[in-house]
């Protein structure tokens, strides 16, 4: 009996000291294998149980995207004008947009405005005809906005040629 007690005596802080080097240890690894750990982290890999998260620019990661005619598309060349209405037009090697998402600084969503809302592809014009946009973040220190748009465009040239802009998306856009 004695024996055991011993026993307990030992194992049981040594057990105790494995544990705790073990779970230290995972959470300094955490701190190397790119992967952000909310309960442990503040950013991925810095923060919390990890060194200081330092960045002399801040990473604003602006995108805007969408499907336009069932077809999937990212577009590099983009602007957003205010003035008072917000303006988005976003360009590519055979396509101009620019979509009239009103005015106000409300977020939900809202009609598109027909007025200064049409398309060019390839050449030809296409006029608007219905559409939304749902605003998610309006950023009055940074000067951006972000949401999600559905639009639908006529041919001016072919009454059955029909522009149909779903799943837009755009990110951290600066307005001008």
């Amino acid at each position: 009996m004695e024996y055991m007690k011993g026993i307990r005596t030992f194992i049981l802080p040594a057990v105790l000291s494995v544990m705790m080097l073990v779970s230290c240890k995972k959470e300094e690894q955490s701190c190397s294998d790119g992967i952000f750990s909310p309960e442990h982290e503040v950013g991925t890999d810095c923060g919390g149980v990890c060194p200081p998260c330092y960045s002399n620019d801040p990473v604003v990661q602006s995108y805007l995207a969408a499907r336009i005619d069932s077809v999937d598309m990212s577009f590099s060349n983009y602007n957003l004008e205010r003035n008072p209405d917000w303006v988005l037009t976003f360009i590519n090697d055979s396509l101009t947009v620019s979509l009239n998402f009103g005015d106000g600084d409300s977020l939900g969503a809202r009609g598109i405005k027909p007025v200064g809302s049409g398309a060019y592809k390839n050449g030809v014009s296409y006029n608007f005809i219905d559409g939304i946009v749902l605003f998610s973040e309006i950023d009055h220190a940074e000067d951006r906005l972000s949401g999600f748009f559905e639009a639908q465009l006529l041919s001016s040239v072919d009454v059955y040629d029909t522009m149909k802009i779903t799943q837009g998306d755009f990110e951290k856009i600066k307005w001008q």
